[in-house]
């Protein structure tokens, strides 16, 4: 869960005081599942017919939404909700109507049962690029399941640039009881506007509620490429409000340790829930169910907000092994907690171990010849990676489809790539699956951290290559038992300058090309000592085509065509990654097997019948894969006859006829050579 900094507002009811229902903390920060469902596939709920240039949402109610589980709103449970374009929700089924007129709260004229994340007269307009939706998803299992609803680029009704100012604002809905109101991002592409919204609650007949702000709320000042840091956060929870109530956060440990280095600290954040200012607390941690080894920490957490303590007595693992820690919390100000229920304790498992694999990690950049930002990020890159980083890492690059028409190697599989990190825009890089950023920020700190990080996964690979054929084999193995990893391998080309387009870029390095397994990785399930071995090929078929432009309409036809300028410049590079985490957990260059030394080494299966023959002869040949395939023929005395090319043969088994009816009585020698080998095989012709 991100950190979050927090202060306690005041819940109170129009004219009755503190509400008895729920009680808020507001703030900046995250609400771990919203940001979480950015990376998650969500359902659109309400959007517009992008097809229709006059198409607009405004004033619309969805359809009753199912919720996975009952939902406990001011006494009532619920099983369902509505969706209003005017951003709220109500769990109110004989509502029918999306309610544009905001107002004070409670309220028996506001929509009953609701919650009002950015109540006003808003709409969703049409845009044939880009969404403009309300879109809901689930996240989690139960008993601790969200529900997050999110408008995306919602605007006001009736103002003469509406798309000059889009809204990004949602809501969660806890399984466990509560929600959070979230305003994300706020982006003026125009005329900046004034806000007139509410926010807050609606009980089911208007006589309980709470009003965060209103009728004339503005949107709070956050900006659209902040990350979660100033995003507003409004937790509600069911009260009332205690005074003494404290809950754990999050505990900061390393789960994955080398037993000889020692200490490993323990971090716990906590969050003061109540009313009272939090002077002292009591955390404390236990191993295998052992001695209680215990913290009174003194501080000044006021009512909301967040603190992080460090254990004093660090934990120091004697021998390899798995251990189980609880972290929990004790008294708050000297005083038992009196709202246990969310004191929240820690349960987790540290495996220390004697030693670790070294870590290479892999760097992925998102780039394009048409995109301008992309030539000073590519530059940054390799001014720090070029030299003796290159050898502590691997890196590739995936050339995109915009912005403009994009790089003549954008395919399918590249944008592909691009989608499983969510990623909309570039330059962009992710280092291990993790750091996610511009190219351009990369910094020789972020690629010692990179380095030095622990790894669980030890993985090998080699390739061959031959004609336009690429195979590699590779092996995994793990120092603990890792069942839902996947696999991946791709092959890119390390010098490219036929994309050149309006960036200033006239070569192009580690350019993917083709993914050896499937785009989405080879699930794979490793067992610690038990090496893995998997082994892929890929082949480029036909010539050689550079498409006009990225443009999925432009994209070469693979099963026809290739986009490789030299085959001698192909690579493959290969990484174990979790793909729900997206961590890449440890990746390597394949080392390339010398065709050379193979075909002193290596035998090719071959025979031949009939033998003695009067004419036509058939060698039957085996090959592991597709190759190119000649045959000389030679007399006794070694001296060439004749020379059959059979060009490209197909991998597994196959029969080649060879015509020996014009040559007189004798001893001949069929001599055989394949990419894979040679073989020599005796043939006798006789009439």
């Amino acid at each position: 869960m991100k950190k979050i900094t927090l202060l306690l507002s005041l819940c109170f009811l129009a004219s009755m005081g503190y509400s008895q229902s729920y009680y808020f903390l507001s703030g900046t920060g995250s609400s771990a599942p919203y940001y979480q469902s950015l990376d998650e596939d969500y359902d659109i709920v309400l959007t517009t017919d992008r097809a229709n240039p006059n198409s607009e949402l405004n004033d619309v109610l969805s359809a009753s939404q199912t919720l996975p589980f009952t939902f406990n709103f001011y006494g009532t449970d619920f099983t369902s909700y509505k969706i209003s374009d005017n951003g709220y929700i109500t769990f109110d089924a004989a509502e029918s109507v999306s309610n544009p007129t905001n107002t004070v709260l409670p309220s028996a004229t506001a929509p009953k049962n609701s919650i009002m994340a950015f109540w006003d007269d808003l709409e969703l307009e049409q845009n044939q690029t880009f969404l403009f939706a309300v879109v809901k998803s689930t996240l989690g299992t139960a008993p601790n399941r969200s529900v997050v609803i999110k408008w995306f680029q919602a605007n006001h009704t009736g103002r003469s640039a509406e798309v000059d100012e889009l809204l990004y604002f949602g809501l969660v809905l806890h399984e466990q009881g509560g929600f959070d109101i979230v305003h994300e991002a706020q982006l003026t592409l125009g005329t900046a506007y004034t806000e007139t919204a509410t926010i807050g609650c609606n009980n089911g007949d208007g006589t309980e509620g709470i009003i965060i702000e209103g009728p004339s709320a503005s949107f709070p000042a956050v900006t659209n490429n902040a990350g979660a840091a100033d995003d507003k956060v409004y937790s509600f929870f069911v009260g009332p409000q205690v005074a003494k109530d404290a809950g754990i956060i999050s505990v900061t440990m390393t789960k994955d340790v080398i037993v000889s280095n020692g200490a490993v600290s323990t971090v716990t954040e906590v969050r003061n829930y109540g009313s009272d200012n939090i002077t002292s607390i009591d955390l404390a941690y236990t191993v295998d169910g052992g001695t209680l080894v215990s913290d009174n920490f003194a501080t000044n957490i006021a009512p909301g907000a967040v603190r992080s303590f460090t254990h004093t007595t660090a934990w120091t693992p004697a021998a390899a092994g798995s251990f189980d820690f609880v972290v929990s919390l004790g008294d708050v100000n000297s005083a038992a907690d009196e709202k246990v229920d969310n004191n929240n304790d820690q349960s987790f498992t540290v495996n220390a171990y004697t030693d670790a694999p070294d870590r290479t990690p892999f760097y992925e950049i998102f780039t394009s010849s048409t995109c301008g930002p992309c030539t000073p990020g590519n530059a940054n890159f390799h001014g720090l990676i070029n030299g003796a980083r290159a050898e502590e890492c691997t890196y590739i690059k995936y050339q995109q489809n915009f912005p403009s028409t994009g790089d003549p190697y954008a395919s399918s599989q590249s944008v592909a790539r691009r989608n499983f990190y969510a990623i909309n825009s570039i330059p962009r890089m992710e280092i291990d699956g993790g750091w996610d950023g511009n190219a351009n920020a990369f910094t020789a700190n972020l690629h010692t951290q990179a380095v030095a990080s622990f790894s669980l996964v030890e993985v090998g690979a080699e390739f061959d290559k031959w004609g336009q054929a690429i195979k590699t084999t590779i092996t995994v193995d793990a120092i603990k038992d890792l069942p839902n990893a996947r696999l991946y391998a791709a092959v890119f080309e390390t010098y490219n300058e036929n994309n050149i387009k309006s960036n200033g870029e006239t070569e192009f390095l580690q350019v993917f090309k083709r993914f050896l397994t499937p785009v989405a990785g080879d699930p794979i399930s490793i067992v610690s000592g038990t090496p893995l071995e998997k082994t892929y090929q890929v082949d480029f078929a036909g010539e050689y085509e550079l498409a006009a432009d990225g443009q999925s309409a432009s994209w070469i036809n693979i099963n026809r065509n290739h986009d490789v300028e030299d085959f001698n410049n192909l690579r493959v590079v290969v990484w174990v990654q979790d793909n729900t985490t997206k961590e890449v957990m440890n990746s390597t260059y394949a080392t390339e097997i010398l065709a050379s030394t193979k075909k002193l080494t290596q035998k090719v299966d071959a025979s031949i019948a009939p033998n003695p023959t009067n004419g036509i002869t058939n060698i039957s040949l085996d090959l592991i894969r597709s190759s190119n395939v000649s045959v000389v023929l030679t007399n006794a005395m070694g001296q060439k006859v004749n020379n059959f090319d059979f060009g490209t043969v197909n991998a597994g088994t196959n029969t080649l006829n060879v015509n020996l009816s014009e040559y007189s009585e004798g001893v001949y020698f069929l001599n055989i050579t394949t990419d894979e080998g040679q073989t020599s095989q005796k043939i006798v012709v006789s009439k």
